[in-house]
């Protein structure tokens, strides 16, 4: 059925690129949706789980899943991690993302893979938002989000190459959930593959995400008929739930941006960040003249921003204590790991330790 076109018969490996909350999950999914494919989704942690570990590798089935589990205990580490994959799943086609530069040189970077790279966007609206909401204990404002996060990565994304000049395509999310069948169709054709015709039906397929966003890990478990779980937005994704039973082919964006940033929000956005993603097809936000001069005064800027010319200096464009105060323990949390996360918990005993209530003691009294 629909088989791939591979004449050299290398494996093929398709990468997506993309920042957080752009959908990069649902579309991993959704291009797994063949028999000859299967999507891994973000692929170093099953790439490093250990083989005690085995029946955590899969997010949709753990320790019922019929595939991860076997491959985690009898994988050869020793060997490329894809080409192990693809001689025990018997599948031709991977969907991994966001890889580390660590695993693109050790594993992607061999002879015998396909490789092809895919630089995913979305509105950065709706990204400025979703960053606000998950992270809302870093209280980051609109314009923290922006220029501390989203433009800094965006230039990343769009001056990145390939490091063997790989093919490479860009996809709009927006284009994927509106021109679903026309747009799995064009990336069929930069895959060498023939989509079947409900490959928007993910959850029909089979599927073993071994990471990703969890509202979509959560609605495909139900979609499958397995049990949800309880999270941040489980209201958000119940009601995808209902609509996507209720219509199958019809994919749920989450638009929520438009009701909850404010005029100043969308104003510095699109200051920063607005010329550069118009040049992508997103429009721009129209203001009067007198909300922007009372904008540019109240934020001291210029009546220009040019994102590219000023990369460099994006990060002191506004102020950065409360920023810092705010996320230092965010990114401690996050990226301190194994023995320098244990030094700060003994830190923090010892910390707790000195400053206990001193008891004195009558030396030479026998209990």
């Amino acid at each position: 059925m629909n088989p791939i076109k591979n004449t050299d018969a290398k494996p093929k490996v398709v990468v997506l690129k993309a920042l957080g909350y752009s959908g990069a999950t649902w579309v991993s999914l959704v291009l797994g949706s063949h028999p000859d494919a299967l999507c891994v989704g973000p692929c170093d942690r099953i790439w490093k789980l250990k083989k005690e570990e085995a029946d955590l590798a899969c997010l949709i089935h753990y320790k019922e899943c019929s595939f991860w589990p076997g491959f985690v205990r009898t994988w050869d580490r020793n060997k490329n991690f894809i080409l192990e994959l693809a001689e025990y799943s018997k599948k031709k086609l991977f969907i991994l993302y966001v890889p580390t530069e660590e695993m693109t040189e050790n594993v992607l970077r061999h002879p015998a893979l396909d490789v092809r790279y895919l630089k995913v966007l979305r509105d950065g609206r709706a990204q400025i938002f979703s960053a606000m909401r998950h992270h809302a204990k870093r209280a980051w404002s609109c314009r923290e989000a922006v220029l501390h996060w989203f433009l800094p990565a965006f230039l990343r994304l769009e001056k990145w190459n390939p490091p063997d000049d790989n093919p490479v395509l860009w996809l709009r999310y927006e284009d994927m959930v509106h021109q679903t069948g026309q747009e799995i169709a064009r990336l069929g054709d930069f895959i060498g593959i023939r989509y079947p015709h409900h490959a928007v039906r993910y959850w029909e397929f089979e599927q073993h995400l071994v990471a990703g966003n969890t509202g979509t890990i959560d609605l495909l478990r139900k979609l499958q008929g397995l049990e949800g779980f309880r999270h941040h937005r489980s209201d958000f994704y119940n009601e995808a739930f209902k609509k996507t039973v209720a219509d199958k082919d019809r994919p749920i964006i989450d638009e929520s941006w438009r009701e909850h940033l404010n005029r100043e929000d969308l104003f510095l956005y699109d200051y920063y960040a607005g010329k550069i993603h118009e040049q992508y097809g997103y429009p721009r936000d129209i203001f009067s003249e007198q909300e922007r001069s009372a904008y540019l005064e109240k934020y001291h800027l210029p009546a220009e921003f040019d994102a590219h010319s000023a990369k460099y200096q994006i990060k002191r464009l506004a102020p950065l204590q409360s920023f810092r105060r705010q996320s230092a323990g965010f990114y401690v949390k996050k990226y301190t790991t194994g023995l320098r996360q244990s030094l700060l918990d003994l830190f923090d005993r010892s910390k707790k330790w000195l400053r206990r209530p001193k008891v004195r003691r009558n030396k030479g009294v026998s209990a």
